[in-house]
């Protein structure tokens, strides 16, 4: 009988713990992020008697807004279409999407304070969310989405030594201020789905930009490479699976393969450096990773080093076969060779201040990672310039500016292959690091280029 009672208080005990230890866990490590969960039903009746904060670009132009009226507050987004991928939507019947959403906590203005004691808020007369500055340049953002026209698609466009995000479009958009009423337009499966950011979640073949990532890894794996001479027949053959390669034939070394986009060699290299190590350049790259960033993303698909087989290795080593990467993805992998070798993380939110002007938190860019060598970087860079002086890039050249870059034509089985061009300039000191993405579009020098052209020009010689 006592050892049955001492039994039974031991339960008794166990389970106690396990309450505190419960409570403990949502209480207090959990509590703030479930207080500032946008879809905390709490938050809905507070932000009824809040002037929600502003989003802003980074020069102060207002990008979202709240208006007062006879039932409280509604929100605004000037930019329509142009921005709807940024700030999302924030509406009652369906939630919020975008910086609306992940940045819900600083809009409503909640610190810790309020945390501790949610309906605090609720005794004052008035009371203010925090505004958002981002990292966004609005007339660049303009200049993108004007430039992709009426074509699906995407433009990133950050600075390399910061991972500062200055334009981020997808095409095609919606209107933020007409979510509910379009809403069932919006979902209908045919119409392009207008919802999905495209730049940080679509998922599209790399086509020959991955040979920037290719060429770093054969460089890593043998410096040879660099000086080495590869006789391209026009094609390539791996166990009875034919590559053809028909535009380049004969003689080429290391840069003249990425200026004119051999097949050849870098089917070649891929299957010289092995399985394990290409997926280990994809990965240094972050190409298998989900990128973390203040917009939901999308992590690479790459199949693993077990099911990279010869012939599914050459294709990969190209761009194509099973590898989907995000615009993102890409405009990342610039940057990092636009900074020397470094890869940063990108962001959008630059700082956060109260209603007076109070700056009460800032962005401070994460420490850079090193991915490749100073040296292999500076022969990529060498390459990526040949590319757009004489290669296939020249669309994008801009006179009396260097710019490096890499196109791409991704085949794909929905028709026309997908139009890819990624690069930076100027090439001494870069200023800004670019993906573009055109779905469909055809070849990417021609379709992709000229974008990345302008918009080159408007960062380095229309704000000079």
């Amino acid at each position: 009988m006592r050892r049955n009672l001492r039994i039974l208080t031991y339960l008794l005990i166990f389970n106690f713990l396990i309450v505190i230890l419960a409570i403990t866990y949502w209480q207090v490590i959990k509590r703030d992020a479930i207080y500032t969960h946008p879809r905390n039903k709490r938050l809905y009746a507070l932000e009824a008697k809040t002037l929600r904060g502003q989003i802003l670009d980074r020069e102060g132009k207002v990008l979202a807004y709240s208006k007062k009226v006879d039932h409280g507050y509604i929100r605004v987004f000037p930019e329509g279409e142009v921005t709807a991928h940024l700030v999302g939507y924030n509406s009652a019947k369906y939630g919020k999407a975008g910086l609306e959403y992940s940045a819900n906590a600083y809009l409503l203005g909640l610190n810790s304070e309020e945390t501790v004691f949610p309906f605090l808020p609720d005794l004052q007369k008035e009371r203010y969310g925090y505004d958002v500055f981002t990292t966004i340049d609005l007339p660049l953002q303009e200049l993108a989405y004007r430039l992709l026209g009426e074509r699906k698609g995407a433009v990133v466009a950050l600075r390399p030594q910061t991972g500062e995000v200055l334009a981020l479009v997808s095409k095609p958009s919606y209107n933020p201020n007409e979510v509910e009423k379009n809403w069932l337009f919006l979902q209908k499966e045919g119409n392009g789905s207008p919802l999905l950011n495209r730049a940080t979640q679509g998922m599209y073949p790399p086509g020959s930009t991955l040979k920037v990532v290719t060429g770093a890894g054969a460089l890593k794996f043998n410096p040879a490479n660099w000086t080495r001479i590869f006789n391209a027949p026009g094609y390539v053959i791996i166990r009875g699976n034919r590559i053809d390669d028909s535009h380049v034939v004969g003689k080429v070394g290391f840069v003249e393969a990425l200026q004119r986009s051999s097949n050849y060699v870098f089917a070649t290299l891929g299957l010289e450096m092995g399985a394990q190590n290409f997926y280990d350049i994809m990965q240094v790259f972050g190409l298998t990773d989900k990128t973390p960033f203040e917009l939901p993303t999308k992590k690479g698909i790459v199949a693993g080093p077990g099911e990279l087989v010869p012939e599914a290795l050459a294709e990969t080593a190209i761009g194509q076969g099973r590898t989907l990467v995000t615009p993102l993805h890409m405009a990342l992998v610039a940057a990092t060779v636009a900074n020397g070798g470094n890869k940063v993380a990108p962001y959008l939110i630059k700082e956060v201040r109260r209603h007076d002007g109070t700056v009460i938190s800032q962005t401070t860019p994460a420490q850079a990672q090193r991915v490749v060598s100073p040296d292999i970087n500076r022969k990529l860079v060498e390459a990526m310039r040949a590319v757009v002086e004489k290669g296939t890039g020249r669309p994008a050249r801009l006179p009396g500016i260097s710019v490096a870059g890499k196109t791409g034509s991704a085949e794909n089985p929905h028709g026309e292959t997908h139009a890819w061009f990624i690069g930076f300039a100027p090439v001494e000191n870069p200023q800004v690091a670019i993906a573009i993405i055109v779905e469909n579009g055809g070849t990417g020098g021609q379709v992709a280029g000229p974008i990345a052209r302008e918009l080159f020009r408007a960062v380095i010689i229309d704000k000079r």
